[in-house]
């Protein structure tokens, strides 16, 4: 049976996939299901930050498509480039677990993304209170001007520098300030952040808990396909190199001393 598109797409061999029984096959193509939601919700934070700090339409949709790509390629690292070992033994391979590495950065970075979309959510709450900061900071403007206006009575760089000083401030959106004022009450930005960064998390979160009995035995059909391709490519080579020394009566018979999967009769001594 063919295996299913998205799995494949985030890093999961095929050849494994269509071994696999259909029901365990499903949990697989579950977690490649998963991971596209943690891709859109980080790459839809990328482009809102974007939005925010620089207010340009094209630069967010650029972020966020480079960001959802990212965090995609990311999850086919941990996915392709994960696994059981070629040279753990089979019972080993049966106790597999994934690493909680990847748990601990993706959560650091699904911490990092949940504060973007916290203040879109939240900003009709804080927006008074961030007129009210810019209200300050052209008062405090305006003083300093007054303060310093017999000293520069005969030059235009005083007014021009203040023109465009009080559109910077009447356009930016104080991002930095917004964060410090979501974090003055902690418990409810704590909870967000801990409800996106679990949703972001589910697709690794599931390969630790509900999906492991299907990543287990993915991981054993492709340690045993990989270890019989080392298998067939050690027949190949010594087939190669007894023939290369056959014209020599000299030549002692090749043999590799150390073999990286055991014969039958070895395993039946084991």
């Amino acid at each position: 049976m063919a295996a299913p598109t998205i799995a494949r797409w985030v890093g999961y061999d095929p050849r494994v996939l269509s071994l696999m029984e259909p029901a365990l096959r499903r949990q697989v193509g579950a977690i490649g299901r998963w991971c596209l939601l943690p891709c859109c919700m980080l790459g839809a934070s990328a482009a809102v930050g974007t939005w925010m700090t620089q207010k340009s339409l094209f630069g967010a949709v650029a972020l966020g498509v480079i960001a959802t790509g990212f965090v995609f390629n990311l999850f086919r690292v941990v996915i392709a480039g994960g696994g059981a070992a070629l040279h753990f033994d089979e019972g080993r391979v049966q106790r597999w677990a994934p690493r909680l590495a990847p748990l601990v950065v993706f959560g650091l970075i699904a911490a990092a993304a949940a504060q973007p979309v916290h203040l879109l959510v939240v900003k009709p709450a804080l927006d008074p209170q961030i007129e009210r900061h810019r209200a300050e900071l052209l008062e405090r403007h305006d003083e300093s001007l007054k303060r310093l206006e017999g000293y520069y009575a005969s030059t235009s760089y005083v007014p021009a520098a203040a023109a465009a000083y009080r559109a910077q401030v009447a356009e930016c959106e104080f991002v930095s300030e917004r964060i410090a004022l979501l974090w003055d009450v902690p418990e409810p930005a704590f909870l967000f952040t801990l409800g996106f960064a679990w949703i972001a998390l589910m697709p690794l979160v599931l390969a630790h808990t509900f999906y492991l009995r299907a990543l287990r035995n993915y991981e054993l059909l492709r340690w045993r396909l990989d270890r019989q391709r080392v298998s067939d490519e050690e027949v190949r080579t010594q087939r190669r190199v007894s023939e290369a020394l056959s014209p020599w009566s000299t030549a002692e018979r090749w043999s590799f001393a150390a073999r990286l999967v055991p014969s039958a009769e070895e395993q039946r001594g084991g």
